[in-house]
């Protein structure tokens, strides 16, 4: 639920385009490049060490950086 509400208020159209992009194809782990695989994978790690943050703690770090 957290990551549809996180989806829901994105406003970099980067991101957007990216995230429909791999929507749209086939299989979206071959279409995306070996950093982003490498990204993954790191995240992936992050978690299953216990080195994540709460979504709103993360927010109040980035609330001024609009």
């Amino acid at each position: 639920m957290k990551l549809i509400e996180w989806i829901l208020q994105l406003k970099d159209d980067k991101t957007i385009d990216k995230m429909l992009e791999l929507a749209d194809s086939e299989d979206w782990g071959n279409e995306i490049s070996e950093k982003e695989k490498a990204i993954i994978m790191k995240s992936y790690d992050d978690i299953a060490n216990g080195n994540v943050s709460e979504h709103s703690e993360v927010r109040k770090m980035y609330a001024n950086h609009k």
